[in-house]
């Protein structure tokens, strides 16, 4: 409800852009009120926001303050004198009066609302005829008093991040704090004068915040402080699957949105009715004896033993696809149903909305999974008998277009034989049979070269760039005669530094990018490959912290590679990047480098955003640095809540809010302390996520695009653990219950060496590969029980320099 200057129309924001004239950036909100801005008025003539530095300045009429103290001097007065000093309101009536001159008195005890200005009048009189008595100085003195308008979100639990919007918190925090509830706030996010970012202290007794400024308090604003959700009972305690039972409890919420209650596991599907103290639930299929308990906003509650009697409804199982998979595009989603009475009809459901139903065996639904958006989602197949009983069975999957599966074909932006760089490709053949892979050397002036290598049987095969394409800029093709992995890692100044990715198996008009520095001594390239025939635009969005986007246009000629200096279209600022072009397609990749080129890392883009993110690497250990990078590359706000799994078992929850069609940073450090940890990401809209390390004080990091689901099955092209190289597998089980996997190392050398892994839930696990292939060169492939996050991280020099990937899937 604030003013704010350099406003055109009513309430409206006016952006003015360099030769393109003014935009209407519509009513003002907190998204946009720190942009630069400009108005006109009738004849033409440009006003800029009303700032020292031409940003607009928010303007508060209910300007909050409060008296301080009124202070007057009278030196050497005459003898005889009497002196009265009077302080009144404007219309003059006396709010105090003062006999004696002692200097200051405070008038913090008078309200600013009820007497917001002050006069002073002075009373002086003297025997001494030859004199008049003055009083040499006065004045009164008043502090900025900080103010709290609003509280964002409405409802949050204790770790969860609040936004505060007000006034004169101070360009920086300094002593200042926050309590919420009456406990003291002891993780602080951003902070401004009118804005600041805290986390709701563990013993906040209720919502009720107050700011504190120099001492001073500011007016108490407040959210609805919630609490995890309570069973108090069940009724009946013991039922058949298909029937309907009562769940009564508190904090369950009035709508259920995302919040789900499992039985034993099994999350329902048929919610009847749901309040905050009571919920109708219909046991699902696949529900066992055992734990019951609800989940509301991440939160779960107490638990209570549910028994699952024998008999009743039909009995569905979904067959395909499998629980946990990752899958994209047009599928047949299959189910199999027993029943003791005739089936009337299987319906199938995708996140609880009907998609199809099949009244006979087999029982089947095309599902077209380009239609939802990436990340996770529930499959529901739900049975009727006859006589109206009912039985289902869900499963998870997970839409993904980022990673990508063993493919014949593999495409890379990124390559250099230049500039003191070397460039790799690493291709690991799962199958039994050999086969040969043709790579296509495309650099920036369209020249290409087309090289064959045999790649034997459960193998990895390693290719120098430089002993085909010296001294050029390159971007890379793969066919393979059967599906292949590849990854590509470059080396520079000796093998100081390096970085690696995965590639892709198939271009896209989109891609997307969370990180991008040119400040702070932080170069970023963007790295966009065109390996078909014909010419392609391609436009680069750029978009910073505060919601403000740039967009540049670049041709990109045909079987070539371009290179985008990011610092040269933007200037030094933080981004995300969206990357789009025309038909076909192209591949992405963006690469980072700090401190002269001392540090680098480098990451394929993803193709989609998502609303859900893994990553299994990270640490705040062993001299490690770990940032969790958030894009939002649409427009509305999004919701993320991180989940952090330590190697110790302990889980983190933190919520973060991340404005429109900007980027946001978490240092993992604040979030989870001193922990090797890995990061999963649940968002109400999609969002881009990656996650860069540092280490050596910054002289060496890594990066990677996240997952947006976990898997079964996931294959690593590269790993060394010879010329002094490092390499860990990164393995994170989400899961509830703890699993076994199947590590195999296929070494360049034909050999291949199994490796049984025990992984404990909600866990990540490291395993150090020289343990088991010392010396060797190597892929790997990973096969467990259930879905789990891999990542590869490589070291070398002692750590002087390290690579890390996600892999394929």
């Amino acid at each position: 409800g604030g003013l704010y200057g350099g406003a055109g129309n009513p309430g409206c924001l006016f952006r003015f852009v360099p030769d393109s004239g003014f935009t209407d950036l519509g009513p003002v909100t907190y998204q946009n009120s720190g942009v630069t801005a400009a108005t006109t008025d009738n004849l033409g003539k440009l006003y800029l926001g009303t700032g020292g530095d031409c940003r607009l300045v928010r303007f508060d009429p209910d300007y909050r303050f409060a008296w301080d103290r009124v202070t007057f001097t009278e030196e050497e007065p005459p003898p005889d004198t009497e002196a009265r000093i009077e302080l009144t309101d404007e219309s003059g009536v006396v709010i105090a009066g003062y006999e004696d001159l002692e200097s200051p008195r405070d008038i913090s005890g008078i309200d600013p609302l009820e007497h917001p200005g002050l006069r002073l009048r002075g009373r002086l009189s003297t025997g001494d005829t030859n004199v008049t008595p003055t009083v040499d100085g006065w004045g009164v003195t008043w502090w900025k008093r900080p103010g709290t308008d609003a509280v964002e979100p409405e409802q949050a639990y204790r770790g969860d991040l609040i936004y505060i919007w007000g006034s004169n918190f101070g360009g920086a925090r300094g002593g200042s704090k926050v309590t919420v509830g009456g406990a003291e706030v002891t993780s602080y996010g951003y902070w401004s004068d009118n804005f600041s970012q805290v986390e709701v202290p563990g013993g906040a007794a209720n919502g009720q915040v107050v700011v504190t400024v120099g001492g001073h308090m500011s007016n108490t604003s407040g959210f609805t402080l919630l609490e995890p959700p309570h069973i108090d009972g069940v009724s009946p305690a013991r039922a058949h699957v298909g029937d309907i039972i009562e769940i009564r409890g508190s904090w369950f919420l009035e709508t259920r949105d995302s919040s789900s209650v499992s039985f034993n596991g099994r999350i329902a599907g048929d919610y009847i009715s749901w309040s905050d103290g009571k919920i109708k639930v219909r046991v699902p299929a696949g529900a066992a004896t055992g734990d019951l308990a609800v989940y509301v906003n991440g939160k779960v509650s107490n638990t209570t033993t549910f028994t699952v009697l024998a008999g009743g409804g039909p009995s569905v199982e979904i067959t395909e696809p499998e629980d946990g998979s990752a899958v994209a595009g047009l599928l047949t989603v299959r189910a199999t149903v027993q029943s003791t009475e005739e089936v009337d009809r299987l319906e199938f459901l995708i996140d609880g909305e009907l998609i199809g139903t099949d009244r006979s065996a087999p029982y089947s639904c095309e599902w077209n999974a380009d239609g939802e958006t990436d990340g996770e989602h529930t499959v529901t197949a739900r049975a009727y008998d006859k006589v109206r009983r009912e039985g289902q069975d869900e499963i998870t999957v997970y839409i993904d277009h980022t990673v990508p599966r063993p493919s014949k074909d593999w495409y890379f932006a990124e390559g250099c034989t230049d500039y003191g760089f070397e460039t790799w490709l690493l291709i690991q053949n799962p199958e039994s049979e050999a086969t040969v892979a043709h790579v296509t050397f495309m650099d920036d002036t369209g020249a290409t070269k087309i090289c064959a290598y045999d790649l034997p049987a459960d193998s990895r095969t390693t290719v120098n760039a430089a002993a085909e394409v010296p001294n050029a800029n390159l971007s890379l093709q793969v066919r393979a005669g059967h599906d292949v992995i590849c990854e590509r890692a470059m080396y520079w100044n000796g093998r100081v530094e390096g970085h690696g990715s995965i590639g892709t198996t198939s271009l896209s008009e989109k891609w997307y990018f969370a990180e991008g520095c040119t400040d702070y001594g932080f170069e970023t390239y963007v790295l966009v490959g065109n390996p078909g025939d014909d010419p392609v635009d391609v436009t680069l969005r750029y978009m910073f912290d505060d919601g403000g986007v740039h967009t540049s246009d670049h041709d990109l000629q045909p079987q070539s590679r371009l290179t985008v200096d990011a610092y040269s279209e933007v200037g030094p600022r933080e981004f995300s990047v969206q990357v789009e072009s025309g038909e076909p397609g192209v591949v992405a990749e963006r690469a980072m480098y700090y401190g002269g080129r001392v540090c680098g890392t480098g990451t394929i883009g993803c193709k989609a955003p998502s609303t859900t993110w893994y990553l299994s690497e990270g640490s705040t250990d062993w001299g490690f640095e770990t940032w969790l990078l958030i894009g939002r590359p649409g427009d509305g706000d999004a919701r993320v809540t991180a989940t952090y799994r330590k190697s110790s078992g302990e889980t983190v929850e933190k919520t973060y809010m991340v404005r429109g069609n900007s980027r946001y940073t978490v240092n993992l450090e604040t979030a989870v302390g001193i922990a090797d940890v890995s990061t999963q990401v649940r968002s109400d809209v999609p969002v881009v996520c990656e996650r860069a390390m540092y280490w050596n004080n910054r002289s060496s990091g890594h990066c990677t695009v996240g997952s947006p689901g976990p898997g079964t099955t996931w294959y690593l092209a590269e790993g060394c653990t010879d010329y002094g190289f490092e390499t860990w597998l990164l393995l994170d089980n989400p899961g509830e219950e703890d699993l076994t996997a199947t590590v195999t190392f296929m070494k360049q050398d034909g050999s291949v060496v199994p490796v049984q892994v025990e992984l404990p839930a909600h866990c990540r696990t490291s395993l150090d590969a020289a343990g088991y292939v010392p010396a060797s060169s190597f892929s790997t492939r990973v096969t467990a029980a259930g879905p789990v996050m891999v990542e590869r991280a490589m070291y070398w020099n002692g750590r002087q320099g390290g690579t890390g990937s996600i892999g394929a899937r």
